[in-house]
């Protein structure tokens, strides 16, 4: 007998419980919880892309005063040194020509740099060689290296060239 009553209770409490979740905008009605999901964007980048990203604003170094080629493991490192103007000369680089590709067994690079501001002190600024000499490097894997039997380093004045 207990068992019909307390079958009707729990069923009365959980139809009036239930009840307000009919009405859609409810609080009690759980479907009402939470804000309803936004497809968010897949990247932050600006929809044009970076306008700056594109442009190369350095400029190739004076004169290039050393070039090494240095074995590893796994292909070789080619290490260029060259002097600067002045001082302050910053984010140097060896940017290779012709998308890395050699071209008659010959693979090309140029010693960029990016200039000092020119309302800056190290604009001004000559010192002795050694205070302006900037030293860039760059990896060929030995893959790459099959196909290259001399690397050529260019800048403003001259160009050095090293070969096996």
């Amino acid at each position: 007998m207990k068992t019909p009553i307390l079958f009707a209770a729990i069923s009365a409490i959980t139809v009036t419980s239930l009840s307000g979740c009919g009405f859609r905008d409810s609080r009690v009605n759980p479907m009402n919880w939470f804000d309803r999901a936004q497809a968010a964007p897949a990247t932050l980048d600006p929809e044009g892309g970076y306008v700056a990203a594109t442009a190369d604003y350095r400029v190739p170094i004076e004169r290039i005063t050393a070039l090494n080629i240095r074995r590893t493991q796994g292909g070789a490192i080619i290490e260029a040194t060259g002097v600067a103007p002045t001082q302050g000369y910053w984010d140097a680089e060896l940017v290779a020509e012709n998308g890395g590709d050699p071209v008659d067994g010959e693979i090309r690079y140029v010693f960029k740099v990016a200039e000092p501001d020119l309302g800056s002190p190290d604009a001004s600024r000559v010192g002795a060689q050694p205070l302006r000499e900037i030293t860039a490097a760059a990896y060929i894997n030995s893959v790459a290296l099959g196909h290259v039997s001399r690397v050529s380093v260019t800048g403003a004045e001259n160009s050095m060239t090293a070969g096996r």
